[in-house]
């Protein structure tokens, strides 16, 4: 495979990653946006809070997300095994 197919396919799995990983940080940095807010008003200083509520939120988000975050991960996965012996060759 020459450089060009390989940053191609580089790049390919970059996109893939960052359209999957992109949901649920959003909604962990949104999750932690509003629990500092709420910690600043209260002067409550609990360090696990924070933690409890993305941690709960993130795995919310992939459990609601997981059909479409799925499907693309599953075709890019099959598109590399199938190209992994022309990827291979010198």
């Amino acid at each position: 495979m020459d450089d060009g197919g390989l940053t191609q396919q580089l790049s390919a799995a970059l996109f893939l990653f960052a359209s999957i990983a992109g949901p649920p940080l959003l909604i962990a940095t949104v999750i932690g946006i509003a629990i500092g807010i709420l910690q600043a008003v209260t002067q409550l200083q609990d360090q696990t809070m924070p933690l409890t509520f993305k941690v709960v939120a993130v795995c919310a988000t992939l459990l609601l997300m997981g059909g479409t975050l799925l499907p693309p991960l599953l075709t890019f996965t099959e598109h590399i095994f199938d190209d992994f012996p022309v990827m291979t060759r010198s």
